[in-house]
């Protein structure tokens, strides 16, 4: 499935390309995405481990 960044805030500036542009969306949904695991107090790997352990 596809990324919809419709439903984002746009971003805030100007760019001159595409690749910019996609650039600062990344980077802007890798800190969303920081900040939400902050907030929840998720250790990192954590994810991982618990998916693990309920496979078994």
């Amino acid at each position: 499935m596809n990324a919809n960044y419709g439903i984002l805030e746009p971003l805030e500036g100007r760019y001159k390309t595409k690749e910019e542009r996609y650039q600062a969306m990344a980077e802007r949904s890798l800190r969303e995405i920081k900040d939400t695991v902050d907030l929840l107090g998720w250790a990192t790997g954590a994810v991982e481990r618990q998916m693990d352990t309920d496979l078994v």
